[in-house]
């Protein structure tokens, strides 16, 4: 946003023009165009994450893009876990993980981000779609 029309909206939101007031300066300004211009909706990207388990559990997660470092915090404290999966989950370099999302988000693209195989047979993937 430019810094005239942010200018303005300022000042109507002090009150101190009115939106009719605000609305002539706009159109003197050439800036109504801008100012009507559709927002582009963001596309809903989810982070996906697939556990299967060499005893037959199976857990599929999908969350939002917009609460990744939420989620990878929560990660982070899954190594603290016990269980033989705990050390491949304390090795992963999980700001390298966030690094990753954040680039391929900004590139548009999706697919696998992490992919665990243990040797008792767990699987563990993590995959932007």
């Amino acid at each position: 946003m430019n810094e005239e029309l942010r200018k303005i909206l300022d000042l109507v939101e002090q009150k101190t023009i009115t939106a009719a007031q605000a609305a002539e300066l706009l159109e003197a300004m050439g800036l109504e165009d801008e100012a009507k211009a559709p927002v582009k909706p963001k596309s809903k990207r989810l982070l996906r994450i697939i556990v299967l388990s060499a005893d037959g559990h199976k857990i599929n997660i999908k969350l939002p893009v917009s609460i990744l470092r939420s989620s990878i915090d929560i990660g982070k404290h899954f190594g603290a876990v016990s269980g033989e999966g705990k050390d491949t989950l304390n090795n992963l370099d999980w700001d390298n993980v966030i690094t990753m999302v954040d680039q391929m988000v900004d590139e548009g693209s999706t697919g696998e981000i992490v992919n665990i195989n243990s040797a008792n047979g767990d699987k563990v993937l993590i995959l932007l779609e």
